[in-house]
């Protein structure tokens, strides 16, 4: 359980590996907490050491489920592109069926945010995505979400287009 003052040491499974670290007690509940991944705190790791800001990928897509999701195999689709965000440099638009991501296929919008995630600042992520039914490869290369969080700062809601950045997938 998670209580006040317990908070910040390793989460354990059963087999006593450290799988997170838990980070906060929830407000609202008895012994409920959240955790970081102990795969996020690893790749934090070098940042942290060196007293750095931790880098956040982004690719700048609003996306949901498919409606028929299970009966054709799901899929995420595009709600929104955000202006001079990799994904808009990329040509992604809304309505494109995001079918798989670096080779994993995408059954839910969690599948795309889980790989987004996982992606390095700058590092190019290879999608294919149906269009008006026809499948088409697009590569777009990740950005560091401090620039959406900068153009939201200055009141533009958009990433400058020498920035190449822009939103990340809504959770």
């Amino acid at each position: 359980a998670v209580n006040q003052g317990n908070s910040g040491g390793p989460m354990l499974n059963e087999l006593g590996e450290v799988i997170g670290i838990v980070s906060m007690r929830a407000l609202f509940g008895e012994g409920i907490g959240f955790a970081i991944p102990v795969d996020s705190a690893k790749a934090a790791l070098p940042s942290l050491l060196q007293r750095k800001k931790v880098p956040r990928a982004f690719i700048g897509l609003k996306m949901s489920a498919r409606e028929d999701g299970p009966k054709r195999g799901a899929g995420a689709v595009v709600q929104l592109v955000l202006p001079g965000s990799p994904a808009e440099a990329a040509g992604l638009a809304e309505d494109d069926e995001i079918a798989e991501v670096d080779g994993k296929r995408v059954r839910e919008v969690a599948d795309v945010q889980s790989v987004v995630r996982a992606t390095q600042v700058g590092s190019r992520l290879r999608l294919k995505v149906v269009r008006g039914g026809r499948a088409m490869d697009v590569e777009l290369k990740a950005a560091d979400i401090r620039q959406l969080r900068e153009a939201n700062k200055r009141g533009n809601g958009a990433v400058g287009r020498s920035g190449g950045g822009g939103g990340g997938p809504q959770r």
